[in-house]
């Protein structure tokens, strides 16, 4: 339908039919920030010694989030290196700590541990998952010179090459795979479901009803990072998260063992 105004039109008034209209505007992807902060374990705060020098309990930062307690095996408390300010983890002694309620879903989260095995020697047992009242668990571990993540019983297993020397691993779970990662490597992953309902952490030993002595090595640990609910080795080319790498630099840094 042809309109007519008998008036004067303002100039740009008129379009001409045969004329490109302008191209539409752009609007910038969203920025990503990375995942938000982990609950935080550090032994440069955050530690209750007794009388021997031994640590009792390990504090998040900040504190009353999370707390590592003695397992019942651990009658004397977990080893604690004062030169390295580090736990100090050795062959064959219960020095396992669990840490309780910090994964409220075992099919969604990520955990980053910095560690170190002494020269020529096997840190074994790094971690388990388990959940309350459940025999089996999952694991990992550190062994001829190979990172592996497996389930007690069950055919799933990840391994990755091990450093030997100070190490950033990070593990995660999305309830469909577990990845892992180690340092700057892109990282690996597995098909495994893990169940989707709280996990204690337990650090140094195969979960709190058995010892297992075979089964523990030696290692120091300085930090450990978790995220409940994030998947942070997410996609399909992906590493530790910047700040996670961030404080492991700083660490080789200041001289932790290497």
């Amino acid at each position: 339908m042809t309109l007519f105004y008998a008036g004067r039109l303002p100039k740009g008034a008129l379009i001409d039919a045969e004329l490109t209209p302008p191209p539409a505007r752009k609007i910038a992807a969203p920025i990503s920030y990375g995942p938000a902060a982990p609950v935080m374990f550090t032994t440069s705060q955050g530690l209750s010694l007794n009388g021997a020098g031994r640590v009792t309990a390990w504090e998040s930062v900040p504190p009353a989030i999370a707390r590592a307690e003695r397992v019942s095996f651990n009658d004397e408390g977990t080893g604690f290196d004062p030169e390295l300010r580090a736990l100090d983890f050795v062959a064959k002694t219960h020095g396992g700590l669990c840490v309780a309620d910090v994964i409220p879903n075992g099919a969604l989260f990520s955990i980053g541990l910095i560690y170190a095995p002494p020269p020529k020697r096997d840190a074994q047992t790094l971690l388990s998952l388990q959940a309350k009242g459940d025999d089996d668990y999952a694991f990992l571990s550190a062994e001829d010179a190979t990172i592996r993540f497996a389930l007690r019983g069950g055919d799933e297993s990840l391994s990755v090459p091990d450093p030997q020397k100070l190490t950033l691993l990070v593990m995660s779970s999305d309830g469909r795979k577990v990845r892992l990662s180690v340092n700057r490597e892109l990282a690996a992953s597995v098909d495994c479901a893990l169940p989707a309902t709280p996990l204690d952490i337990f650090l140094g030993c195969r979960g709190g009803t058995r010892s297992l002595l075979g089964k523990l090595g030696s290692f120091t640990l300085t930090d450990m990072l978790v995220w409940p609910n994030e998947d942070v080795l997410a996609g399909e080319v992906t590493r530790a998260p910047t700040a996670a790498l961030a404080l492991w630099q700083e660490r080789l840094r200041n001289g932790v063992r290497t």
